[in-house]
């Protein structure tokens, strides 16, 4: 319900009016949102920088941009704030062709502006993006990626405007130090749903955007232990919240979500960085420095956004971080990763009184916030699977992700010991075989940046036997498939732009990079398949339809071919058989059944690539993907998680065995040199207990085998420092249209980190 001012409506028509001109004015002065250039100090954030648009529309201008300090004592000047100085070079950023007062991340602009990344950021309060997000944000900004930040929340603590308004003056000065500009903003207010909600676009890079709907942020009672607005909307659907300042909104629990999933359709995110929404602790028992607790809005601003991604379609990637309780885990961040993220919240405390009463004085990051700016983790939903791989040198070896350090980790099971392989990785990880026959790992970060990282030696059987990462030359908001075809590893993957990509190396130094042809309403659902040396891409538009390509040595992926009949909606899982015999498994649009489509490929280009043959119903709903496994003897069996993950269901030949659980994650399948081997992550009260229950197939039934213990708790750190390695474009000739990347250098490692010199951290922070 919008209900502004009645003593508003003329400020509101001059504003309007002034907006006009302002959109005249940028016409007039197209150098005023060009992006700075690389290398260029950053400035003051005090420095209020008007462009040159003449003297006749410079008052108007004014009246449409915003700059602010942080409250000093009369006759104290303001403090320099020195550059940001960092150990890597920032890669070059060309300006934007656009020229309107508006950040590129509103709908109709190109990715080619964002550079591949489009980041939407919702957090609760002012500082939480700064303290728990930090560096990847920073990471996108360097990069010339468009974000939004939208703040659910006013931030207020029942203080008033005065106080909401300069924890905003505090982001928007801490954003213009990451972007390298001057702290001067375009105000240009939204409407969606029906409510207006203030937004800022920072004036030398629009690609950087922050959103405030200023939802009342008091504590209702005393404090911890009780509900804020935004909490109490969140369980009770009834309640109502109202905003503060100068759009006076009022949001039910249906509208908000409503309104956050407007927001997420107009800026058409590759990314969405959200708040942990894992905490079971209920709002009323939730505690200050509590272990595993968090802020109820933190909380309650996740599950808000969840609901929104939930009712929203989309090619996007939901990266959820954890808050307050990261700091009781082991550091992550480098010293120049640290060094960078704790200047740019020095600069926001300045404007904040609860963190630095005396701007000239402050030494934030301390205290808690010291630790926060110590570390970032990525939230885990405790259904983290492993994914299974045999030889016979290792024999069963399973590799995912440690739910608590983020690490990439290796169950040896001949040695019955897990290895930590390190990194901060954002999802499960992806092992293959190298040419030569060596185990390696597929890894990404929460930027969707993809490594690599191989074993030494036939038998790896600690971290020394595994070389160092390795960082491809590919972003992808998926999780690569990786297939062996003579001594080349291939690799297909959805880039951050929304194409599939096309990744090839014999070496594991240089690997070649094309492009697919382009799949109107490509999803990230797909398939790589093989079959000898012949390659096919089975993948699935966000319509339900399936499209297939095929590869050819000569001549590339060839074009996309509809493959009609299946009506799917994820949860696909695919293989060839023979030749010429593929069978598809994925969830029923209609009724989330698992379903079985068997078709015939075509090798001949004059004919169909894909026939459908038969599509029978094989299972119940299931969650995430099935597994699938075709014997040495010939027999298939598939398993999948129910939809409560009270049982896994298995066919063994078409024969349906139930497996009693609990269980929290999707099963893996693997034969080993005596048995068909089944693995899930155990259902547990203890989200942090991360077993795996182990299976065994006897006379097709499933009989259980001793679990695998937990992972270790420590490992995780950030990727910087890997190697780059080598990028070619792949030479071959592609179907058009095909992207050109034209990018070769030599092999470097990355700078190592400088030692910061930041002043002591002696006194105590505030709480939020």
């Amino acid at each position: 319900m919008n209900v502004p001012r009645s003593n508003l409506f003329q400020g509101s028509l001059l504003k309007w009016s002034l907006m006009a001109a302002l959109l005249v004015a940028s016409v007039l002065a197209p150098s005023a949102y060009a992006a700075p250039d690389p290398g260029v100090a950053l400035s003051s954030p005090d420095t209020l920088a008007i462009a040159p648009v003449g003297t006749v529309v410079r008052s108007l201008l004014a009246a449409n941009t915003l700059t602010a300090e942080p409250l000093r004592p009369s006759g104290v000047s303001a403090r320099p704030v020195p550059p940001l100085k960092s150990s890597v070079a920032p890669a070059s950023v060309p300006p934007l062709a656009s020229r309107a007062a508006v950040a590129p991340a509103d709908r109709n602009k190109s990715q080619t502006q964002c550079h591949g990344r489009r980041d939407q950021i919702f957090v609760a309060h002012e500082d939480d993006d700064l303290l728990f997000m930090n560096p990847d944000i920073h990471d996108t900004i360097r990069a010339g990626g468009c974000i939004q930040v939208v703040y659910l929340t006013a931030g207020e603590r029942g203080e008033g405007v005065g106080y909401m308004s300069q924890r905003e003056n505090g982001v928007r000065a801490a954003y213009a130090l990451m972007a390298g500009a001057t702290n001067t903003w375009v105000q240009s207010p939204l409407l969606l749903n029906k409510v207006q909600i203030a937004q800022y676009s920072l004036w030398k890079n629009p690609r950087v955007s922050l959103v405030f709907m200023r939802i009342k942020d008091p504590w209702l009672d005393k404090g911890w232990g009780d509900l804020t607005p935004l909490s109490r909307l969140e369980i009770q659907p009834d309640q109502m919240a109202q905003a503060l300042g100068e759009y006076f909104e009022t949001y039910t629990r249906a509208s908000l979500v409503k309104t956050l999933s407007a927001l997420i359709l107009r800026f058409e995110p590759g990314k969405i960085r959200l708040m942990d929404d894992s905490v079971e602790t209920p709002y009323n028992k939730l505690c200050w420095r509590c272990t595993g607790h968090d802020h109820p809005d933190h909380i309650a601003s996740a599950r808000l956004v969840r609901d929104a991604m939930a009712v929203t379609a989309g090619n996007y990637e939901a990266v959820s971080y954890v808050d307050y309780p990261n700091q009781e885990r082991p550091l992550t961040l480098t010293l120049r990763q640290n060094s960078d993220k704790s200047r740019v919240f020095n600069l926001y405390a300045q404007y904040d009184y609860r963190y630095c009463s005396v701007p000239l004085n402050c030494r934030e990051p301390m205290g808690p916030a010291a630790l926060w700016a110590e570390r970032m983790y990525y939230s885990s939903q405790s259904n983290t699977p492993v994914v299974s791989l045999f030889t016979d040198a290792t024999g069963a070896g399973l590799f995912t992700r440690g739910e608590y350090s983020n690490a990439a980790v290796y169950w040896n099971d001949r040695k019955q010991t897990w290895t930590v392989l390190g990194g901060l990785v954002f999802t499960g990880i992806r092992p293959f075989l190298t040419p030569s026959g060596q185990l390696a790992v597929f890894a990404r970060d929460g930027q969707g940046q993809l490594y690599f990282r191989r074993a030494r030696t036939a038998t790896p059987v600690n971290e020394a036997a595994w070389s160092s990462w390795y960082r491809l030359p590919v972003l992808l908001t998926t999780q690569p498939q990786v297939v062996t075809v003579g001594k080349q590893v291939r690799v297909v993957g959805m880039g951050a732009d929304g194409y599939y990509y096309y990744l090839r190396s014999t070496d594991m130094q240089t690997w070649n990079k094309s492009r697919l042809p382009v799949l109107k309403t490509a999803s990230q659902t797909f398939a790589l398949l093989q079959h000898g040396t012949q390659l096919w891409m089975l993948a699935q538009t966000l319509k339900g339809e399936f499209w297939i390509s095929a590869y050819h040595e000569k001549n590339g992926w060839g074009p996309w071919s509809v493959a009609a009949g299946p009506d799917s909606q994820g949860g696909l899982t695919a293989l060839v058989t023979d030749r010429n015999t593929l069978l598809a498994y994925y969830r029923n649009r209609a009724d989330g059944h698992l379903y079985l489509a068997q078709g015939r490929l075509e090798i001949d280009t004059h004919r169909p690539p894909l026939s459908w043959t038969s599509v029978t119903e094989q299972g119940p709903e299931f969650q995430a993907d099935p597994a699938v496994l075709k014997t040495r003897a010939g027999s298939m069996v598939v398993a999948t998680l129910s939809r409560t993950g009270k049982s896994i269901w298995t066919r063994i030949d078409d024969v349906p065995v139930r497996i009693r659980g609990p269980f929290a994650s999707a099963p893996t399948l693997v034969e080993t040199g005596d048995h068909i081997m089944l693995y899930a992550r155990k259902g547990s009260d203890n989200r942090w207990i991360q077993q795996y229950a182990a299976l065994h197939l006897d006379n097709d039934q499933w009989v259980e085998s001793e679990s695998i213990i937990a992972p270790p708790f420590y490992g995780g750190h950030t990727f910087d420092g890997s190697t780059d390695i080598p990028e070619q474009e792949q030479a071959q000739p592609q179907p058009p249209p095909s992207a050109q990347l034209p990018i070769t250098r030599p092999m470097q490692p990355m700078l190592q980190p400088q030692q910061p010199q930041q002043p002591p951290l002696t006194e105590p922070a505030q709480s939020r």
